[in-house]
């Protein structure tokens, strides 16, 4: 990108002036996975003009302002709306003519990451108060669809789209733009059909910032053979079938290429760990090589290259590594790029964003030349904060938690944003602290839980209910009924952080569904049991004891209708909920431990005899136990518990926690009760190695998934010098 083209936008806006929604009927070489076309329109820029582009879509767009990319998008949102995203553009020098081209994808395909909706493009170029170009009928603009990317591919991820992979029939396409849309028959864009238009909202969440990244040292390289078996296991898909399977029988159908193939028998032969100090560097048929970047980074690759002669080059990358090499199952996705290069100079930039650390990159075929090669971040534009009273040690630890958030909230939070990049509740409830902390706002927060608002029902959701993730689609019925709870916490935090009750009132009739839709799973004793759905309570034992009644489930419960009456002046909710606090805590507490669940036996409800870490922190978490009701307890939890245990000979009947959410729980447990020298410790313990590694923090205790997970970036909060702040649920 060119960060010197933009700035952030003055003032929001959720009107176009002129411009109408578009899509084109080109169909030729589309395929029903998806569509991705180049709109574009030639622009007489005035010297020393005030500009601005607004610009909505369904899907990922690219903005190129003369070979320049400029933007990125779009801020996502529920079916049936579209933010708009306002580009200033720094005044051009001189009077001048410019190409204004706009790509932009289409899925089909079920994701978690945005929800399915007709394709369109909205965008107008503003300039000194006057709109000098606008889509729409007749209107200067033109779209071709010119075939680069191969549609017919398998997915990423089951949470994400389809594998980029590229080919080119000619030379310099993204060098000479204006040159390669000659090429290509192009056709007016036509207006979408009326119940197809969304309504238009703004974008509070600020533009994001694009700096460059580069290659900090070619690590190894070497030799590398196709074998006929298998050398990797990819047999991750079986969970969802559904997603990939299909795509993947398209686009052998097609004669794309199969990825996952490629990935299952690719195997290094010889290595050398003593490769070429810098670029440019050269790779015959055959050969790998090994590239680092020298922390984990999200954003898109941006290549420039020569071919001797025709080339396939496979890319793939990761956040670790693993046996010195980029795996390409550790993270239970398809990490790889692929493209078709014909003779000659190409640049080579990727559409989707992606996060990595390492890429290494195999000549299948031909001989190419790596001239140079970026990793083009895109962040929350949030400056790096200054702690100067943190201890040098800690100093890695919240370097790599303001990492964590800015690759994390774009447009909305993120679980991770490679993976997945899905807007998740639970997750969103620690990430909005940590964006309050970084920026000292809810913008992004504001419209994450707006989006959750704006939608009347969802999709393969029970009435009442709220989707785990959103906007996303839910091929498989999924949803999280603890998630829906967290999302009313949120809720009832906001006005602390934004200062007005606009989410609160917005959200009080979706708040009135969650507790109707609970109340009919409360059995006799008034306790949630056999609640359906996914019940997620921790990424650990924990989530293997959620039949039956589940304590962790009735103390967060309890917390919501506390919260949830306090902000809306229900005395009836605070009341049933301090009543199920009490009335959970008395029956999960044996006297020494908070037990997990009770089964129904033929002679009612019994304890379960298993007991997690987990439950012990749900307890005091959410005011079900004290350091003054339970102070036996909680003088063992902060002396012998957290990740300074060894849970094989300390304690081992009690099942130790996980990164998320257990140990997050326990850390603003030690904050708020005072142990502050226990909790250094502990985060210096637990983070350390995370920051040295990636960088980043994690979404497990281990590197065994993402490494990269927006929810860490709480840690910040917990080292900031602040006090902890009374949660609405315990006042």
């Amino acid at each position: 990108m060119a960060p010197s083209n933009i700035s952030q936008a003055t003032r929001i806006t959720s009107q176009m002036r002129q411009a109408e929604c578009v899509w084109s009927h080109l169909q030729h070489g589309s395929h029903r996975a998806g569509q991705t076309l180049i709109f574009y329109c030639e622009l007489s820029r005035q010297a020393g003009a005030r500009a601005e582009l607004r610009i909505a879509a369904t899907d990922s767009y690219r903005v190129w302002l003369d070979d320049v990319p400029i933007a990125q998008g779009p801020a996502r949102t529920a079916p049936g709306y579209a933010r708009i995203d306002q580009i200033p553009i720094t005044p051009a020098p001189t009077t001048a003519h410019s190409l204004l081209a706009i790509e932009v994808a289409w899925e089909t395909t079920p994701r978690f990451d945005r929800a399915s909706s007709p394709a369109f493009l909205a965008a107008e170029w503003e300039e000194d108060g006057k709109i000098v170009a606008a889509t729409g009928v007749g209107k200067d603009w033109k779209v071709v669809q010119p075939g680069w990317r191969l549609e017919a591919m398998e997915k990423f991820s089951a949470q994400r789209g389809r594998i980029e992979a590229m080919r080119f029939h000619r030379p310099a396409c993204y060098i000479n733009l204006r040159a390669s849309l000659r090429g290509f028959e192009s056709v007016a864009p036509t207006t979408l059909c009326p119940e197809d238009q969304p309504r238009f909202l703004p974008r509070r969440a600020p533009l994001p910032l694009f700096s460059e990244l580069p290659v900090e040292a070619i690590i190894a390289s070497g030799d590398f053979s196709l074998g006929k078996e298998k050398a990797h296991d990819m047999d991750f898909w079986w969970k969802a079938p559904e997603y990939n399977e299909p795509l993947r029988r398209l686009a052998l159908n097609a004669q794309a290429v199969d990825i996952s193939g490629l990935l299952e028998r690719i195997s290094e032969t010889k290595r050398r760990e003593a490769p070429p100090p810098s670029l440019p560097l050269g790779l015959q048929t055959g050969q790998w090589a090994l590239l680092g970047f020298g922390r984990n980074a999200t954003g898109f690759l941006d290549l420039e290259v020569y071919c001797e002669r025709p080339v396939s080059l496979l890319a793939t990358f990761d956040e670790v590594l693993t046996d010195g090499s980029v795996s390409p199952s550790r993270n239970k996705c398809h990490p790889a790029f692929y493209w078709e290069l014909c003779s000659g100079h190409h640049r080579l930039r990727t559409f989707e964003p992606q996060t990595l650390q390492y890429l290494q990159l195999w000549t299948l075929e031909g001989s190419i030349h790596l001239e140079r090669i970026d990793l083009v971040e895109m962040t929350h534009p949030c400056p790096r904060p200054r702690w100067p009273n943190a201890e040098p040690k800690m100093q890695p630890i919240l370097e790599a938690s303001w990492q964590t958030f800015r690759q994390n909230a774009i447009d909305i939070f993120m679980d991770c944003p490679g993976r997945e990049r899905a807007g998740w509740l639970c997750d969103s409830f620690f990430t909005a602290r940590a964006e309050y902390l970084f920026t000292g706002c809810n913008a992004i927060e504001t419209d994450f839980l707006e989006n959750f608002l704006l939608a009347e029902t969802y999709e393969n959701i029970p009435a009442g209910m709220l989707p785990m993730c959103w906007p996303a689609d839910n091929p498989l019925k999924m949803f999280i009924p603890q998630w829906a709870l967290w999302f009313i916490l949120e809720i009832c935090e906001t006005p602390a952080r934004s200062g007005n009750d606009e989410l609160v009132e917005m959200a009080q009739q979706k708040t009135d569904g969650i507790f109707q839709w609970f109340s009919g799973y409360l059995n006799s004793e008034g306790f949630l049991e056999n609640l359906p759905g996914w019940n997620f309570v921790e990424w650990s034992k924990s989530n293997d004891l959620t039949t039956g009644v589940n304590f962790p489930t009735q103390f967060l419960y309890a917390a919501a209708l506390i919260a949830a009456g306090r902000t809306y002046s229900r005395d009836d909710w605070v009341e049933a909920g301090q009543s199920l606090r009490q009335r959970a805590a008395e029956r999960s507490f044996d006297g020494e431990w908070f037990h997990d669940q009770a089964l129904r036996k033929d002679d009612g409800l019994t304890l379960s005899a298993e007991r997690t870490e987990t439950c012990q922190y749900y307890a005091f978490f959410f005011g079900a136990a004290s350091p003054q009701t339970t102070p036996t307890l909680w003088q063992r939890l902060v002396k012998d518990f957290g990740p300074l245990r060894n849970a094989s000979s300390q304690y081992p009947e009690i099942f130790p926690s996980n990164a998320f959410i257990g140990n997050i729980l326990r850390f603003e447990c030690l904050k708020r009760h005072g142990e502050s020298k226990r909790l250094s410790q502990e985060l210096l313990s637990y983070y350390a190695p995370m920051a040295e590694s990636t960088g980043t923090l994690w979404e497990h205790s281990s590197s065994k998934a993402s490494c990269n997970h927006g929810f860490a970036s709480y840690i910040a909060c917990l080292m900031d010098a602040a006090p902890a702040q009374e949660p609405p649920f315990l006042i």
